[in-house]
């Protein structure tokens, strides 16, 4: 029953994705894709930026502890498969944004511009994300308990030390060759 659901769940983040492949290309494609990170004067400006390690490490908490207990707040709530059905919807339009504008920027390796940007840090946040998230969307079926809490923050600590440090060196060499 739980592998069905499963599905369930990644068809709802692949029709986010897809909405966002479809809102990129209706309607936002240049104005969006020629802000921000696919903007051709960023690859110059980041490279020569000093990335100043305690305010990013801030930055990164922020960025990424704050949507989580977002997302744990929902789950106490009596909403909580819709609302997380919403999140997951949103995150996959998200996705689809970034890669399209990744692909109308640098064409094909944009794609590998952003798998290298994703990794390694995104698997921890996958997996802890992926922790919660099913805890929240199959419950009362999956209880939250002590391992959960345990696995879900060090998965987050660890995403964000490997983000923190791996993550400028792997962006900062594929960006030398894009």
């Amino acid at each position: 029953m739980i592998k069905n659901q499963s599905r369930v769940v990644i068809l709802i983040y692949m029709i986010g994705f897809l909405l966002g492949i479809v809102y990129m290309n209706m309607s936002a494609g240049e104005y969006i894709s020629s802000m921000g990170i696919f903007n051709r004067n960023f690859a110059e400006q980041f490279q020569k930026a000093d990335i100043k390690g305690v305010q990013y490490l801030g930055y990164l908490v922020r960025l990424r502890v704050l949507p989580a207990i977002i997302l744990a707040l929902i789950g106490t709530t009596r909403f909580r498969r819709i609302g997380s059905t919403v999140f997951l919807v949103w995150t996959g339009i998200l996705c689809g944004v970034y890669f399209t504008c990744a692909v109308m920027n640098h064409g094909v390796s944009g794609v590998l511009f952003c798998v290298v940007g994703l990794l390694p840090h995104m698997a921890c946040y996958l997996f802890a994300y992926g922790i919660l998230f099913m805890t929240i969307f199959f419950y009362p079926k999956k209880q939250w308990n002590y391992e959960k809490t345990i696995a879900f923050c060090l998965a987050i600590c660890m995403g964000i030390a490997l983000e923190y440090k791996a993550n400028p060196i792997l962006v900062k060499m594929i960006l030398k060759r894009i």
